[in-house]
């Protein structure tokens, strides 16, 4: 088998992907969306997800993720968002418990 061949977004022999380096191009993930019952149905939530959508799309994000509630599902359908099947890591990591950004 020839050297693979890397280019920005696979590595390649013979003409066959063998990886893809999606992992590194900038993704973003929204977490904790949550707006309080008496501002629901006046588009508070609408207002900062284009706010994050626009703002994505000006950084250079090529993929947006996020966990939608049965709640907030029709809205983010709306904005364009589609089901996907993600999962999480729930096996021990570094050990300390969680990362304090120091």
């Amino acid at each position: 088998m020839p050297a693979p061949v890397t280019r920005p977004r696979a590595v390649v022999a013979d003409a066959e992907i063998l990886a893809d380096h999606r992992a590194a191009m900038l993704e973003g993930l929204v977490l904790n969306g949550y707006t309080v019952p008496p501002w629901r149905g006046r588009g508070v939530a609408r207002h900062i997800m284009d706010t994050i959508v626009a703002w994505a799309t000006e950084a250079g994000i090529v993929r947006l993720v996020l966990t939608a509630s049965p709640a907030g599902r029709p809205l983010y359908e709306k904005l364009g968002f589609e089901a996907t099947r993600e999962m999480a890591y729930a096996g021990p990591l570094a050990p300390g418990g969680a990362w304090t950004g120091a």
